[in-house]
């Protein structure tokens, strides 16, 4: 009935509940504080996921609760942490209003289902850091020549061609040889 993808952000000290829906309906995103007690803050805080068969008894009210998309209370309840070598960077958690819909195979499955998510986020965050980096590799002032460790170019930023005249489709696959001008000896290379 009810799922959400929570990452930790630490900068603001509260979790942001990044992918919300309830009932088939997607929610905006939440921030919601760190020292507000809740479900999710209890796995982010102790990186141990939590199953509740039926919450009748109130474990979510003992734990600390927080409503969100229909503030609905729900019956059954798995949060797993997202992980990242070791560190909790965030929480996924399957609700459901009807008490005894997941057994402990599913959690099982679900822990599974957190591990692959937080490596795809992992993933996500690398590309969008690779990304930053060739833009400032691009933009830089100074030519910039990647080689390979036999002297091949694998890639010439644009700064490169302005100093070189050569283009980077020339430049790249030739050594980097085809830099030398003859005015220097063997040493300065």
């Amino acid at each position: 009935d009810a799922f959400f993808i929570s990452l930790l952000d630490e900068e603001r000290s509260c979790i942001d509940y990044a992918y919300l829906i309830d009932l088939g309906q997607r929610y905006p995103s939440e921030c919601l504080p760190i020292s507000e007690h809740s479900l999710t803050t209890y796995v982010v805080e102790t990186g141990e996921p939590l199953f509740i068969a039926d919450d009748i008894g109130g474990v979510s009210d003992t734990i600390g609760k927080s409503l969100y998309g229909t503030n609905k209370d729900t019956r059954s309840v798995m949060i797993a942490p997202l992980k990242l070598g070791g560190k909790v960077i965030g929480a996924i958690s399957a609700q459901h209003y009807q008490p005894n819909m997941y057994t402990d195979e599913h959690m099982r499955l679900f822990v599974t289902l957190a591990n692959q998510v937080a490596s795809a986020i992992e993933n996500a965050l690398l590309v969008q850091s690779l990304r930053l980096q060739a833009v400032a590799l691009d933009a830089a002032a100074n030519a910039i020549v990647i080689s390979n460790a036999e002297g091949i170019i694998q890639w010439v930023n644009p700064a490169f061609t302005a100093l070189t005249g050569y283009r980077a489709v020339e430049a790249i696959g030739k050594s980097t040889s085809l830099l030398r001008s003859g005015m220097q000896d063997a040493a300065f290379y």
